[in-house]
């Protein structure tokens, strides 16, 4: 439990009448990633009061996590009957398709931007969804303007915050990964980390199909996802004061010992055996795990990788037209990161120690059933065709994917990008630059 939930829990120990009480409980409890608890404290503040609009919209992001998309639907509807001017429901709706806005709608989400007093989160989030919106109609320039000052306004905020993305430094950071983990390395490590096979690390970038690929493997019956967890960045964290040193990771890598890898790697098993203690193999979907494949591999020298791939221009302008990071709201850090990202998994082909499937999105898309069975027996497991029906999985997905993977297969996001080329020059310069060095 985190300080500010205890705070809140203190609160309603002394005052169980109090519903923003029981709603900031609930909104810490969804950045704690705890979301079965926050819908609980949702639903209590709207029992205690329900004209709370935003307790609505926060359950309507809960639920359509879980699948439930009319009932989804129906709190984003609930939240704008009580409050029509919530961006946040407004944004939701518009984003995902949940149901035809009404010209009153729209016009009231053009109004909430024009307010100078509208917060740059709210804008932002009213900007990428407007910017859906026109992408469904077809309104490709419309639309783009839209992505544009979404990602404009996300910046202002990173900033604000002092989480403005610095290139330079980034690609500091994978030189010093790529020259740590080298193949030398990887023999001087050998036998520290635990034998357990349960780990399936998916990794790649965001967009390139990883919720895609857990899905299709959760569908297993003897497969757990559990979606993208945070557990191995925490490790990366606290390496540096478990060995006692100021550096960190990759730096303090060499100072790695048989008592701290397997201390670290019991941990994370303890993490996954908390959310499923029984199945075979245990995915942990979280993309940007590809930058800690140097310790996975160390903790988990039995462990399997699974890389997703999909067309750089496509994957790049899905990150940009979705709200993520600091990196994905610039075109020209977009390609730069992907330039560092793509120089980095051409070094772990070359030197990583563990098993290293590749799967590319657009195959995966054009034969589902063969590259499915190829990732089964990748995993060490006979097929099942329930995996060919994922899309029928009800488990949670809390990703940007979690409405496509309840569909069957379908090509409409391939070559998505070049419909917008006129507006990713700074992209496709920088990823001919990324292509030309992993062609050397």
């Amino acid at each position: 439990m985190t300080e500010a939930a205890g705070c809140y829990r203190e609160t309603l120990r002394l005052r169980p009448d109090n519903p923003l009480a029981h709603f900031n409980l609930g909104t810490t409890l969804v950045a704690d990633h705890q979301p079965e608890q926050a819908m609980a404290s949702f639903r209590e503040a709207l029992r205690q009061q329900p004209g709370l609009a935003l307790a609505h919209a926060n359950l309507g992001h809960l639920l359509l996590e879980e699948g439930r998309r009319e009932e989804g639907a129906a709190c984003f509807r609930e939240a704008l009957r009580h409050d029509p001017a919530c961006a946040n429901a407004l944004a939701a709706v518009a984003f995902h398709g949940l149901y035809p806005l009404t010209d009153v709608e729209l016009a009231r989400m053009r109004a909430l931007l024009a307010d100078p007093r509208l917060d740059p989160d709210d804008g932002a989030r009213l900007h990428f969804g407007l910017g859906h919106f026109q992408d469904r109609a077809g309104a490709c320039d419309a639309a783009f303007a839209h992505f544009r000052q979404a990602n404009a306004l996300r910046r202002q905020v990173f900033r604000k915050v002092g989480k403005a993305f610095d290139p330079e430094d980034h690609r500091g950071w994978i030189d010093r990964i790529i020259a740590t983990c080298d193949a030398a390395y990887f023999r001087r490590a050998q036998g520290m980390g635990r034998d357990s096979e349960r780990p399936v690390f998916i990794v790649g970038m965001p967009r390139s199909g990883t919720s895609l690929v857990e899905q299709i493997l959760a569908s297993h019956p003897d497969v757990f996802g559990a979606g993208e967890l945070l557990e191995i960045s925490t490790l990366t964290r606290q390496l540096p004061s478990r060995l006692g040193i100021a550096e960190r990771y990759p730096d303090c890598l060499h100072l790695l010992h048989p008592a701290v890898a397997g201390a670290m790697a019991d941990q994370y098993v303890e993490h996954i055996d908390k959310r499923n203690s029984t199945a075979a193999r245990v995915t942990d979907k979280m993309p940007n795990n590809f930058q800690f494949l140097g310790l996975i591999a160390v903790l988990f020298p039995r462990a399997r990788v699974i890389r997703c791939v999909r067309d750089p221009a496509d994957v790049c302008f899905s990150c940009y037209v979705h709200d993520f990071k600091d990196w994905t709201s610039d075109l020209g850090n977009l390609g730069r990161y992907y330039r560092d990202y793509d120089r980095l998994m051409v070094h772990w082909r070359s030197v990583l120690p563990v098993p290293l499937l590749e799967v590319v999105y657009e195959e995966l898309i054009e034969d589902p059933e063969a590259v499915s069975r190829r990732l089964v027996t990748f995993c060490g497991l006979e097929w099942d065709d329930r995996c060919l029906a994922f899309h029928q999985n009800q488990r949670a997905v809390r990703t940007a994917s979690l409405l496509q993977v309840r569909q069957p297969v379908y090509k409409g996001a391939v070559g998505r990008w070049r419909r917008y080329a006129a507006h990713l020059q700074p992209l496709v310069e920088a990823l001919e630059v990324a292509e030309s060095r992993a062609g050397n």
